[in-house]
């Protein structure tokens, strides 16, 4: 599909997207932090969303196959940072 885009905060984004992954995956803690001056961007929300829950997915799959195979009594946990780049911002994910 044609990119649809609009103004659209970052960090509110990923907290629906982080919502319904901590729904799908409840033994899994998702913590975000944000230290960006302005999360503001021009963006197509739709194709954002589709994106970071293919990621938060990925992520929680790879937890929960750790989980199965070696550590069951591991917690698992997704981070997400949101940070300044240059003039840019910067998302980092990281899974344990």
């Amino acid at each position: 599909p044609t990119p649809d885009f609009h103004p659209e905060n970052l960090e509110t984004l990923l907290r629906k997207v982080m919502f319904s992954e901590q729904v799908a995956h409840p033994h899994i803690k998702y913590y975000l932090t944000n230290t960006a001056t302005n999360t503001q961007l021009l963006a197509d929300a739709a194709q954002l969303s589709r994106a970071f829950t293919n990621l938060l997915k990925n992520a929680a799959e790879a937890i929960e196959s750790q989980m199965e195979h070696a550590q069951k009594d591991k917690i698992g946990a997704i981070e997400l940072s949101i940070t300044n780049a240059d003039n840019a911002l910067e998302l980092t994910i990281t899974d344990n």
